[in-house]
């Protein structure tokens, strides 16, 4: 699998139309799985029900 590919479709999410501040959607195959955005001054997170993930982000990165 190639890291760089995206993998099913990514959005933020609230409920009743309203957006919940530091959550994000995965909708992957047949499910979704939403995620808490963590950030804990420079470690990056998605935690949700089915784990933490751990991300860094680039300095000087420009956006996709």
């Amino acid at each position: 699998m190639d890291p760089e590919q995206k993998v099913g479709t990514w959005s933020i999410t609230g409920d009743g139309g309203i957006v919940s501040a530091g959550k994000v959607a995965h909708g992957y195959k047949s499910g979704t799985f939403v995620y808490n955005v963590k950030d804990d001054g420079g470690n990056h997170s998605f935690c949700g029900a089915n784990g933490e993930f751990t991300f860094s982000v680039k300095s000087g990165a420009v956006g996709c």
